[in-house]
Parts: C-alpha cells; structure tokens; sequence
C-alpha cells in the first residue's frame, strides 16, 4: 500500500479539482471552519489547519472523540470537514451527528464510497486511493494531506506543478533500492530503544504526531512527538545519555540546529531527519519515509 503512493501520485497529477469549486463558497473566513477525524486523520486535519493559516483563514483541528467541546460555537455558519479512511468511525460519527443537528454543514472526505459519513454529509468527496487493508494507515493519511494541500492551492491560486513533480521525483527514488536501504539503516539504529523522542517544528509537527504514531501501533516502541520550542518547558528534563531523540527538519533549514545543541548537552543521541524542500508537500515526502522505517523497525523486531 506504501508502494501504490507512486501510481496515485502520477494520476492526481494530472487530474482536476472541480470539486473544490464547490467547497469554495464554506470555506471563507467568516465561517467557522472545523477539521475533524481520528489518529492519522486527525493528523492530516492538523496539517490541514497549518496550510489554511498560511492563506489567511481560520480552522481548527478538533479530535472527533473531543467534539463537545465546540458544540457550543457551532451553528448554521459552521463547515464540518470530517476525514475517514473507512468513512464508519464511531467518534466521527457521533460528533458529526451531533453537529449537524446544529446547522453545520458537513462535507466528509472518506476512502469508501456511500459510508455512513458519506451519508450523512451534505458534501461526501471520494478520497480515491484504493482499498487500504492495513491497520496502520500509509495511503490514505498520504493522499488526505494532498487534499488539504490542492484545496489551499486552488483557494490561496498556488501552482502546485513544479512542486508536484518534485515530489513525484523523490518518491520514485525513495522507493529505490537506495532509498529503502536508508531507512532501514535508520529502523536499525531504534531497534534496541525503549522509547524514542520525535522533535518537529511548523508544517513538520503534524508529521511528528503521525510518526509517533506508527513507532507506537507498529513497532511497540513508546514514542512521544515534542514541539521544538516547547522542548525547554520540561521535557528537556527527561533527555540523558540513553534518550535517543529523531528531528524533523528540512534539509535547507538551520532551525534545529539550537534544538540538537541542547538534546547533545545532555547527552543525548539525535538521528536527523532532512527532507527535501518541496513546498507544502515536504510532509507528504517525510510521511513516505517515516512510514518505511517503521515499516522495517517492526520487521526487524519480528512484529
């Protein structure tokens, strides 16, 4: 499923966004615009929430399970965007219910067409990628961030296409021989961990959250995603000789450089992570390779 991200890519390449023209009219910024989902859902939703900042509009990513929260500030001018691989998540479902028996307008973005999301939403949008029989998403979360990333490119009038093939390139040689050796010498070094510590910054943490998410369902390593600037309000403290600590970083980027500094003061290993600039599409190129190593630290653990 990993390996199908390519043929995927290619064909959204050179496929329209007409639905999106549709969406246009609920998501300005005098909606209250709300991202829900679950697990990698809900990462893609709070990679979602970071690209709409970036053009000026305001949303918020909400745990589906968390929903009441913001029951109290939803009504008629309320669009609910609401990510589901299966499109049957029961927390989604009942946050969704419940919100649009308040006047929201619900659009989903499942992967299985006439779901119960799909019917309840005055919106359902297909994601498209193909049946995903694995527990542990790879796909799915992939191509939900890539509808968060043409939706803003159509909204912000970005052109993708430089960067599209960019990223059409790396993952080609990503899944080379070369490319998969990388990440198992990677997989190898967290093999006799007992935790690991994923640091990330700006349109990174979204990846940082997913990260550690498939260390921990996958490979049963304890796993704990830090800000980089929340790193120095307490959990610096739990870093010593035996923390093994992963960055997220772009490779043309110097921005945690004073992050490794301080993990290295204490004593701290620090594997980087440097991925190539591609614009918005960065995470979706650090989510391929961050889902190989996970995929061979749990093989070598015999998971």
């Amino acid at each position: 499923e990993m390996y199908e991200t390519v043929d995927l890519l290619k064909s959204i390449i050179d496929s329209k966004t007409k639905e999106f023209k549709e969406l246009q009219k609920y998501l300005s910024p005098k909606h209250n615009i709300i991202l829900t989902g679950c697990g990698s859902s809900y990462h893609a939703c709070l990679f979602g929430q970071h690209l709409f900042g970036q053009i000026g509009i305001n949303a918020r990513a909400v745990i589906a399970s968390e929903g009441d929260c913001v029951l109290p500030i939803i009504g008629s001018g309320t669009t609910i965007l609401v990510l589901s691989q299966s499109g049957e998540t029961i927390d989604s479902l009942d946050f969704v219910i419940k919100a649009k028996a308040k006047g929201a307008y619900i659009v989903s973005l499942t992967n299985v067409r006439h779901s119960s999301l799909d019917r309840l939403a005055d919106i359902a949008l297909d994601l498209g990628v193909g049946i995903e029989v694995a527990v542990a998403s790879t796909k799915a979360f992939i191509f939900m961030q890539m509808f968060f990333v043409r939706l803003i490119a159509t909204l912000g009038k970005i052109d993708l296409s430089g960067d599209l093939n960019m990223y059409l390139k790396s993952l080609t040689d990503l899944y080379k021989e070369s490319g998969k050796k990388r990440a198992k010498v990677l997989a190898k070094k967290f093999v006799k961990s007992q935790s690991l510590f994923i640091v990330s910054k700006g349109d990174l943490i979204p990846l940082g959250y997913e990260a550690a998410l498939k260390f921990k369902e996958i490979g049963y390593l304890f796993t704990e995603n830090i800000v980089s600037g929340e790193l120095k309000h307490g959990p610096l403290a739990l870093i010593n000789k035996d923390s093994l600590c992963l960055t997220l970083n772009r490779s043309n980027s110097k921005e945690m450089k004073h992050t490794v500094s301080e993990i290295n003061a204490r004593g701290g290993k620090v594997e980087e992570v440097s991925l190539p600039d591609l614009g918005m599409l960065t995470s979706l190129y650090g989510a391929n390779f961050i889902h190989l190593v996970s995929f061979y630290h749990s093989i070598l653990l015999d998971h």
